[in-house]
């Protein structure tokens, strides 16, 4: 069980956020000890656990999102309960994804990948279409066949 005077002693009350003060992740996520029986200990996410103390349980597979796109708020104002899927729309409609060329590992330009998807439909192969973009063969299968850079598949030409 959650300390709730020590989780509460830890919230720096803004008119907007509600910021996490304790431990945090990495990437700047709240972080919580829960006391279990028998004297083990678990880390939970601090807005979790906010989610749960003003909304209930978290259904399964679900994850609790930020409206305010701030990982050390805890503002229930500010959350949503998502699917794996919402949280990810949720994070390209903000423009926070890293796919394509926003990915600073990327190859090949969107432009490029719709060139060889058009190059495949003619029958090229994949390994000609690596000589011809100065990319390795599994780079090139996987931008024309759609197994990456899956969202310009509605663009396939």
């Amino acid at each position: 069980m959650v300390n709730l005077n020590s989780f509460w002693s830890r919230i720096e009350k803004t008119d907007d956020c509600w910021n996490w003060k304790g431990g945090k992740t990495i990437a700047g996520y709240g972080l919580v000890y829960e006391e279990l029986r028998g004297g083990n200990r678990i880390r939970r996410y601090a807005h979790r656990i906010m989610w749960e103390i003003h909304n209930g349980s978290i259904p399964a597979k679900h994850y609790v999102c930020h409206h305010c796109d701030n990982p050390s708020c805890v503002n229930p104002e500010h959350l949503f309960c998502g699917t794996s899927k919402e949280n990810h729309q949720d994070c390209i409609a903000k423009g926070r994804d890293n796919y394509g060329e926003r990915n600073g590992q990327a190859s090949l330009t969107e432009k490029q990948v719709l060139e060889m998807r058009q190059m495949r439909k003619q029958g090229l192969q994949y390994k000609e279409i690596a000589r011809l973009f100065r990319v390795k063969e599994g780079t090139a299968y996987k931008a024309a066949s759609g197994r990456n850079w899956r969202y310009l598949s509605e663009q396939l030409i």
